[in-house]
Order: C-alpha cells, then structure tokens, then sequence
C-alpha cells in the first residue's frame, strides 16, 4: 500500500534529472496528458543576475550565492514543522531545519572572513556553532521555517553588504579560512554557492528518504 503524498511535499519531489517530469517541460512550454512537449508557446530565459551596485566578477560570483539560495527556498516553501524537524525513522538524517541553520552559521563565518575579522560574540551566541563536540551538526527542533528562513535572510543581506564594498582588484586577496587555511576571495564567494548547492541536494534527498520510508512502513502493515 502507498501512501498518499502531502501537498507541500509532492511539488518538491523530483526525478534523478533534478526536476519532476512535468515541471520540467513546462519550462520550455505546454505540456499534454502523456507529458510529452507539444508547441512551444512560451521560453524561459536562465541567466544570472548580477548586481549592479558590485564590480562585474564579484557580481558575478554574488549573484551565484543568490540563485542558490532563492532554489533552495523555493524547495523548503510550505513545508511544515513535523516535516523540517524529520530526522529519519532511526534519527539518522540531519533534519531540514539543521541544514538551514548549518548553511546559515556557515555563511555568517564567511561574511566575517571575507572582511579578516572574528565574528562577534553576540552573534556566536545567537547562531550557535558550525559542528557539535562530536563534529555533527548541532540539534535544533521547533524552530519555525519562518524564523530559520529570516535569520538566513539578515545573514544573506551581511553578505551583499560586504560584497557591494569588494572590487575586483580584491578578488585574489588572500583571506582566513578554518583550521589555520586561507582561500582567496573568489574562491571564497563560490564556495558559499557550493555549499548552498550541497546542501539544496540534501533536503531533496532528506524529502525522498522520507517518502520512501514512509511507504514502507505502510505496506509492511
């Protein structure tokens, strides 16, 4: 027996190719019963969009960070509480809600690297750690999308701030990184977008590995 999928869920699950059948096609245009593409009537146009207030490859890099993030929104968008805070039927995943507070702590560090400064000690206190004393991802639960979501807003908007100051003549200026290791700062900026992709890869799986184990516990009843 299959259960049923819920309706915030199902619009986030994809197929190996990284989107669902059907809302692949229509990005290219209409869409008939058999989901096969029939006459275009409508294109996409994908690019990014650069900011204009930063020099040409910060922007560049920027807007990277910024795509990223804004897919990765659009897949949490609507999930509830219980389904944030899922960690898997054992407690083996690390829930949705540790991912964005992960994805956050780790781009405040960068926004304070990028400048060669520490963070402060307020906002250490606010955010908490990158890692756990077992080098796991700290517990967090009934946390609210909604609150998650806008602590990782104020940490994105540090972070164009920042990056509006940079010019490109920076952007092999050699900054900190962890454990004693520096990077440049267009390393730095990249990897931020890497991350987020990372870790945009997770949720997905985190939402399959729930439907699946779902499923079997329900048809092994």
């Amino acid at each position: 027996m299959k259960i049923p999928e819920s309706n915030n869920l199902r619009k986030h699950r994809v197929n190996a190719s990284g989107a669902s059948s059907s809302a692949h096609l229509r990005e290219f245009g209409e869409v008939n019963q058999a989901n096969n593409p029939i006459e275009v009537s409508r294109m996409k146009h994908y690019d990014f969009e650069p900011d204009e207030q930063m020099s040409a490859v910060i922007g560049l890099l920027h807007s990277m960070v910024i795509y990223n993030y804004q897919r990765l929104k659009r897949l949490v968008g609507g999930l509830t509480q219980e389904e944030i805070d899922y960690k898997g039927t054992n407690n083996e995943l690390n829930s949705i809600a540790q991912l964005l507070r992960h994805l956050a702590v780790v781009d405040l560090h960068w926004v304070y690297r990028l400048q060669s400064m520490d963070i402060p000690k307020e906002l250490k206190e606010r955010f908490g750690s990158m890692y756990d004393a077992d080098g796991k991802l700290p517990f967090i639960k009934d946390i609210s999308l909604e609150t998650l979501l806008g602590e990782y807003d104020y940490i994105q908007d540090q972070l164009k701030d920042v990056c509006t100051k940079l010019s490109d003549d920076d952007l092999v200026r050699i900054v900190p990184f962890e454990n004693g290791n520096t990077a440049t700062i267009q390393w730095a900026i990249w990897h931020v977008a890497d991350h987020s992709r990372h870790h945009y890869a997770n949720t997905y799986l985190d939402q399959d590995t729930r439907f699946k184990s779902e499923e079997s516990k329900v048809s092994t009843k």
